[in-house]
């Protein structure tokens, strides 16, 4: 749905299609088995599709290849979540990056060729060419060097780590959407978050992780 509403707000003049009065995009990082098992098929039951951020490297993708392709059969969005997941390894609570993905090390071509490789894969599996991002652990720059300008011709649009998912499709920038962590919210509090974007018109984003 995030690479629909974004081919959507490209055009001139935007407003809201079909006098609907929000969006709300439900996004899901990692390539966990979870998503396979528990988050599509809730989805598919609901006849809703989830944009899912998938890491080219990640186990959960090379065993279960073929659940991946009906996913996107099914109408999910397959993006890009870079091929290793590399953060910056010296920020507060990172001792889990490993020091070959730490992209304190990386340069800014290598990241490039990073997102190149996983968007080549990806076509592999869904045959689409066209693609969102989500900067993994939120990192958007490489020792001081940012990193969007140089992501923009590969990606229609990519998702930010903030604290707020609300967008104004009017004055949002694409390539640092906003969105909001769903981690240990109860369900009544997501629906106040996307009640409160219906109120504004405006765009919000969901970043969910595991699904249980």
């Amino acid at each position: 749905l995030l690479l629909l509403f974004i081919k959507q707000t490209q055009a001139n003049d935007f407003t809201w299609p079909n006098n609907t009065k929000a969006a709300i995009v439900l996004t899901y990082d990692d390539t966990l088995n979870s998503h396979l098992d528990h988050a599509i098929p809730q989805l598919n039951k609901e006849q809703l599709s989830g944009t899912f951020y998938i890491s080219g490297a990640r186990g959960e993708l090379d065993t279960r290849m073929t659940d991946w392709r009906q996913a996107a059969k099914d109408g999910h969005e397959l993006a890009n979540h870079t091929l290793y997941h590399p953060c910056q390894k010296s920020k507060p609570g990172r001792d889990w990056v490993t020091p070959a993905h730490d992209m304190d090390t990386y340069t800014v071509n290598q990241f490039i060729n990073e997102l190149k490789v996983t968007n080549t894969l990806l076509q592999a599996i869904d045959g689409e060419t066209q693609r969102t991002f989500a900067y993994t652990c939120g990192d958007t720059d490489i020792n001081g060097t940012s990193v969007v300008n140089a992501l923009k011709p590969l990606f229609l649009g990519a998702r930010a780590v903030t604290d707020d998912g609300l967008n104004n499709p009017k004055t949002m920038d694409f390539h640092l959407v906003r969105s909001q962590s769903s981690d240990n919210k109860s369900g009544q509090q997501l629906i106040a978050m996307a009640q409160a974007a219906q109120q504004k018109n405006q765009l919000m984003v969901f970043l969910f992780h595991g699904v249980g």
